[in-house]
Order: C-alpha cells, then structure tokens, then sequence
C-alpha cells in the first residue's frame, strides 16, 4: 500500500489503553495491582511481555488520521528500525501532532477491534 504523506491532517500521539492499561499503569513496586500481576506472570509468563509491553507500546504509537477519513495506528517499536522510523514521523508530523487526545467510547471501541499497522478505511 502507498499512503501520501500530503493526505495526512493530524497525527495523535499514543492510542487508547483500555482497561487493560489503566491496570498496568497502577503497577508499581509493593502495590495490591503489582503482587496480582506477579501472580499472574508467574502462572502465565507471557503476562511479562504483556507487564513491559503494553502500555508503553500503546503510549508511544501514533494514530495517523488522514483527509479521506482513514486512520492507521501504528506501533514499530519492536520492528527493525521502528524506533528511529516513529520519530521520523512525529518530526515530520510536527505541525499535525496532537498530544493527550481524548478518544470517544466509539473511537476507542473502533481501534481496540482492529489490530494495529492494519489500516481502518473511511466510515462509508
């Protein structure tokens, strides 16, 4: 697929966490959330990956909006270069970024269903 970089309106940082993340963002050293979760990792040890992962993945990608009303969240971090290729973007993006949107309960529940790199077409 080719995207022009033209047709992109705004770029949101960070995409909606969910439930999953606001959990993992109460995490922290000797709290009641943190011995559950070391429960849980300890029973199911890709719950790791899940601990280290999530919410930092989740806060770093970005969500390219474009004008025909197509979006495609994206998360490259764990990709060869992905790193250096998200802040490529959110440079070149500068003027379009938009920092703590708040998403609806629609636009949560349209991107928590989709997976993310995969884009979302324009509602029809």
């Amino acid at each position: 697929m080719v995207f022009s970089l033209r047709s992109v309106e705004r770029v949101i940082v960070g995409l909606p966490t969910g439930t999953v993340g606001k959990v993992l963002k109460r995490d922290k050293p000797g709290s009641v959330v943190s011995a559950g979760l070391d429960v849980i990792t300890a029973i199911n040890p890709s719950g790791s990956f899940v601990r280290r992962a999530y919410v930092p993945l989740r806060e770093n990608s970005l969500l390219l909006c474009f004008a025909d009303g197509s979006w495609l969240p994206l998360s490259l971090y764990l990709t060869p270069n992905g790193a250096q290729i998200m802040e490529t973007l959110k440079e070149r993006f500068k003027d379009r970024l938009v920092h703590n949107y708040e998403y609806s309960p629609e636009e949560t529940r349209l991107l928590r269903s989709r997976d993310i790199n995969e884009l979302i077409p324009a509602p029809q």
